[in-house]
């Protein structure tokens, strides 16, 4: 069933109960959007998050290396600062080990890809998003 469907359907039920206690005469109107977030995340917790997550030092997290087994969580990291932290693509750079903005919009764009492609990585990446957005506590 679509959003348009579901809205209309919810319309509807509204619209009867509406009548059913008197109130048919008064307009109607039924929002099932999701709710757009407002909770601050900040780029430490997701720094914290990812190295105690995946087993690496800060250092280690944000090192010039690209072995894969590093480079993929760092990337996942500074896909989670874009998208959930309200700071620059350059300062997202600069605090994952001194990368220019370019590099961060690759990242960006690296794990984007990989989630439409890959439903297992995409599931990995929406229970790192819920974790930080639900408040990452500390192991």
């Amino acid at each position: 069933m679509t959003l348009t469907e579901l809205q209309t359907e919810a319309h509807a039920q509204v619209r009867k109960l509406a009548a059913k206690y008197g109130y048919a005469d008064h307009e109607v109107k039924v929002d099932i959007r999701k709710p757009r977030f407002r909770r601050r995340i900040y780029h430490r917790a997701v720094t914290q998050y990812f190295c105690e997550e995946y087993g690496w030092s800060f250092e280690v997290l944000y090192s010039k290396t690209r072995v894969e087994k590093i480079r993929l969580p760092r990337q996942m990291a500074q896909y989670c600062m874009a998208k959930l932290c309200r700071i620059s693509t350059a300062k997202i750079g600069k605090i994952t080990g001194g990368r220019t903005h370019a590099t961060v919009l690759n990242a960006v764009k690296r794990i984007s890809n990989l989630m439409e492609t890959d439903r297992k990585f995409e599931a990995e990446m929406r229970r790192n998003i819920e974790r930080l957005l639900i408040g990452y506590v500390r192991k």
